[in-house]
C-alpha cells in the first residue's frame, strides 16, 4: 500500500527527481535539456563581493535564474554590467533567447530597460502581487534604447550664487546639475523634491514654487556598464526657499556647489541645466535673490 511522507527535500530524492527528468527527456527528445549545471558570474570591489548574476543553460536557451546586487553597491551601473556579461555569454553559446521569472515588487522595469519584453504575467499571489514571465532575443543585432524620465529639480540662490552638485554616474556623469531626480511610484512632485534634497544634500526647505516645465533629448554613447541609448528627460523645475540643513545625521550623497551662474559654460552643465541657464535663469536672476 502507498504512503506519502512529508520531508525536507535532500539531495538523494533530488537526484532521483532529476535521473527521472533526464531519462523521461532524452526519450522523447534525445537530449537533456537540464545536463548544465547553474553558473556564477561574481563582481567585485576591491576584494569586497558587490554581486552576482546566475544563469543556466536551459534547453540550449539562457535562463537567468538570480541577479542580486549588495544594496550598498545599488545605483552605479552594476546590475547593468553584469546583465550584459551574462547576455554576452548567452550569444556565445549561440542561445537565440534568455529569459527571466520575477515577481511585480522585485525587477519587472528593469529586465524591460534591458530589452526583454512580458510575454506572460499571472496576478492573484500574496499581497496583490503579479508574476511576469520576460523574454529577450539574443540572435538579432541591438538597437539603442529609449528611455524617458519625468523628473523635479531645485532651483536655490543666495548671494548671486545657485545651489548645484556634480553628478557620478548616469548620462550627466561629471558635469553640473540641480538637485533633483526622477518621481518614485505614488510621490507627488513636492515629495520627490523633498525626498530628493535630503538624500543628495541633506537638506530641506520651506517653500516651493514651479517655474517652469523643460525637456531635453540627447544619445548617450556606449561605456563599460551601459548600451548606447536615447535619454529623454522632462524636467519640473521649482524655486526652492528657506533652504536650511536635515537634523538626522544621514550623510549627503553630493557635496554642495555655490556657484555663481556667470561662470557656467555648456561643457560643465547637465542639458537641463545649461536650457535652464541660458534661457531663463540670466533673465530673472534677481527674482530669485529678493
Amino acid at each position: 500500500m502507498f504512503q506519502i511522507k512529508q520531508t525536507k527535500l535532500n539531495d538523494e530524492i533530488k537526484g532521483k527527481i532529476f535521473q527521472g527528468f533526464s531519462s523521461q527527456a532524452i526519450n522523447a527528445t534525445g537530449m537533456d535539456g537540464l545536463k548544465e549545471d547553474p553558473i556564477s558570474f561574481e563582481i567585485f570591489d576591491s576584494a569586497e563581493f558587490a554581486g552576482a548574476i546566475v544563469v543556466q543553460p536551459f534547453w540550449e536557451q539562457l535562463h537567468i535564474k538570480y541577479l542580486f546586487v549588495e544594496e550598498k553597491h545599488r545605483g552605479q551601473g552594476i546590475a547593468r554590467q553584469l546583465m550584459n556579461h551574462a547576455l554576452e555569454f548567452g550569444k556565445k553559446r549561440r542561445c537565440q533567447f534568455a529569459f527571466v521569472e520575477t515577481m511585480s515588487f522585485q525587477a519587472p522595469e528593469f529586465y524591460q530597460k534591458m530589452g526583454f519584453t512580458i510575454e506572460f504575467s499571472r496576478s492573484g499571489y500574496a499581497e496583490n502581487t503579479t508574476f511576469h514571465y520576460l523574454k529577450k532575443t539574443l540572435d538579432q543585432p541591438s538597437v539603442p534604447r529609449k528611455i524617458t524620465r519625468t523628473g523635479v529639480y531645485g532651483v536655490v540662490a543666495e548671494d548671486e550664487k545657485i545651489l548645484l552638485i556634480e553628478q557620478k554616474r548616469g548620462p550627466y556623469a561629471g558635469k553640473l546639475d540641480f538637485p533633483g531626480g526622477g518621481i518614485e511610484f505614488g510621490e507627488s512632485a513636492e515629495q520627490a523634491l523633498r525626498r530628493e534634497f535630503a538624500e543628495e544634500v541633506a537638506m530641506t526647505f520651506d517653500s516651493l514654487t514651479l517655474l517652469d516645465n523643460l525637456t531635453t533629448l540627447i544619445d548617450v554613447p556606449k561605456n563599460s556598464a551601459n548600451e548606447p541609448y536615447t535619454f529623454h528627460q522632462i524636467g519640473m523645475i521649482y524655486q526652492v526657499k528657506g533652504l536650511h540643513p536635515l537634523k538626522s545625521e544621514a550623510a549627503a550623497e553630493f557635496q554642495p556647489i555655490w556657484i555663481d551662474p556667470k561662470t557656467l559654460s555648456e561643457e560643465m552643465c547637465s542639458s537641463l541645466l545649461w536650457q535652464f541657464v541660458k534661457g531663463i535663469f540670466e533673465e530673472k536672476f534677481c527674482e530669485f535673490t529678493d
